[in-house]
């Protein structure tokens, strides 16, 4: 583990628990947008395959940091939102959003 990864990981505990640099990277992403992003589209962003961001995603779900809903008119997509809990904690750890 990184000097930054231990670092990080220090600033989490606590708050929502111990997170991967993964699932704060998936924060981030979101955290720059007022709406969601496609979940296939943060996976490639981040360059993580499918199961790597399902299981992260899931994590943060289970956090109360993340939303995922299923728009209506496309089934396949899933986009995924920060809650208002994960908007307070993105704006303590990354500043306000652009």
């Amino acid at each position: 583990m990184t000097a930054t990864q231990t670092i990080i990981r220090r600033l989490c505990v606590g708050d929502a628990g111990t997170m991967t640099i993964r699932q704060l990277g998936i924060l981030a992403l979101l955290h720059e947008q007022e709406k969601g992003r496609d979940f296939g589209e943060v996976a490639q962003d981040l360059e993580l395959s499918r199961p790597a961001m399902s299981r992260s995603a899931d994590r943060l779900s289970d956090l109360g940091l993340l939303s995922k809903t299923v728009p209506v008119k496309d089934g396949r997509k899933v986009i995924l939102c920060l809650t208002t809990k994960g908007r307070k904690f993105c704006g303590r750890y990354f500043g306000d959003a652009a």
